[in-house]
């Protein structure tokens, strides 16, 4: 039945015919609308010629959407561990001893920094389109044990840091692909009383306010923030953050904050922060009961979500569950086992503890190249599943990282040397000459 039918208006007589062409033409609308409505449910798939369907409606164009502003949508499509399965691999070969920890991206272009297994070979970093599918390296000059990558205000930056060397030189380039590194200023600690220290690691590179700032971390645990009005840190000043005596390994962007946290004995025990780069920063004492490994390393990559921080942690090697910590600034901290569901086997051997956010409503835990973990609630311990790759060997060597529509493991050892990559639930592509695919969203 017409869903306008009963409607009268009261128009003047001389009311111009078209007009009232057009209302009619507008309430014929509408009765389409109240009748796709009825009609069709959220999930439904509906092939029509038209193009004004409402915001209701989902063009299937193979795009991602933000699972928050769809929800219902996002429960039914098949998440990441069904998809694992449709993994494709595609082989690379950067060299031995080497494997990607670093990346950096300004949305086209991709930039990896190496981590060398033998101490001294991550001289070259590596640029992509692809996700990696095809790369092309340049070399640094400097030979280093690691080599943080950061895309700040157009520019790619390489920090290669180099045990015991108090001093590490920055490079930048402004060119994707086709540019080269060149070597400007320089993080130190070889001018003060922190001589005898060197610089571990470099988190973070920001452009904030119109200046340029590095967040690190030094052989004592201090918590380091370097700034400059040059994008290659030329006459870069420091400043040391919170409690000096150190103990802090790892460093989150959240919301307007700048945090660093410390870890000791397996625990985390501060938590530092600030909403201004290089100044500010407040200090907090936090209790944790049980002792994690692997979480309290400088690698290990928390993830900031709905107001509190996640680590993925590990027993023996093993994942095991993750900490949680209610806050930022309040807030305590708590264990959520999850052992039951990894087991103790092999196959949850992990190496770098990293949870990351997947962009379609679900968190991704992976152990190694063979097995993951993935939740749409990270808090309850029934929600994780436990899934694998297509990989027949693994290897606790790799860097993972959620690039566009796919999820991109990397890895390199002797035995597996490849990018694999696992596409995220988008809306169904589907593609017909001349008619369109509408998927019912909401």
């Amino acid at each position: 039945m017409e869903k306008t039918k009963n409607l009268k208006l009261w128009l003047p007589s001389d009311t111009d015919p078209l007009e009232v062409s057009k209302l009619s033409e507008n309430f014929k609308k509408l009765d389409d609308f109240a009748q796709i409505a009825e009609t069709f449910k959220v999930g439904d798939i509906l092939y029509t010629l038209r193009t004004d369907l409402g915001d209701d409606w989902m063009l299937c164009n193979g795009e991602s959407f933000d699972p928050k502003e769809y929800p219902e949508l996002s429960e039914k499509l098949v998440g990441i561990g069904a998809m694992a399965e449709k993994m494709t691999i595609d082989a690379v070969d950067w060299g031995n001893n080497l494997f990607p920890r670093y990346y950096a991206t300004d949305g086209t272009n991709q930039l990896i920094g190496m981590y060398a297994t033998d101490g001294s070979r991550a001289d070259t970093v590596y640029w992509s389109t692809d996700n990696f599918k095809t790369s092309i390296g340049k070399k640094l000059g400097m030979t280093s044990t690691n080599v943080p990558v950061f895309f700040a205000n157009g520019y790619w930056i390489a920090i290669p840091l180099f045990n015991n060397n108090p001093s590490i030189s920055v490079y930048t380039c402004d060119t994707p692909i086709t540019g080269s590194f060149t070597k400007g200023g320089a993080l130190s600690v070889s001018t003060d009383s922190l001589s005898s220290n060197y610089i571990r690691n470099v988190f973070h590179v920001e452009y904030f306010d119109g200046r340029y700032y590095a967040f690190c971390v030094d052989s004592a645990g201090s918590a380091l923030v370097f700034r400059s009005d040059s994008s290659d840190f030329s006459n870069a000043t420091r400043e040391t953050v919170g409690a000096s005596s150190g103990a802090y390994v790892q460093f989150l962007r959240a919301d307007d904050k700048f945090v660093f946290f410390g870890w000791t004995s397996s625990k985390l025990s501060k938590v530092c922060w600030s909403s201004s780069p290089a100044s500010g920063y407040q200090v907090r004492s936090v209790s944790m009961t049980a002792a994690v490994s692997q979480a309290s390393t400088e690698f290990a990559q928390p993830l900031y979500h709905n107001g509190k921080v996640f680590w993925a942690s590990t027993t023996s090697t093993r994942f095991a569950g993750l900490v949680c910590l209610a806050g930022i600034e309040t807030g305590g901290v708590s264990v959520i086992d999850l052992s039951s569901i990894a087991g103790t086997g092999s196959d949850v051997l992990m190496l770098n503890s990293e949870i990351l956010d997947a962009g379609n409503g679900e968190f991704v835990i992976f152990c190694n190249t063979k097995t993951f973990f993935v939740s749409k609630d990270p808090e309850n311990p029934a929600s994780w599943k436990k899934c694998t790759t297509t990989l027949t060997q693994y290897t606790t060597q790799y860097c993972a990282q959620f690039v566009a529509n796919d999820c991109v493991c990397v890895a390199f050892v002797a035995a597996v040397k490849g990018i694999a990559s696992i596409p995220i639930t988008a809306a169904p592509k589907i593609s017909i000459p001349s008619c369109y695919a509408y998927v019912k969203a909401r």
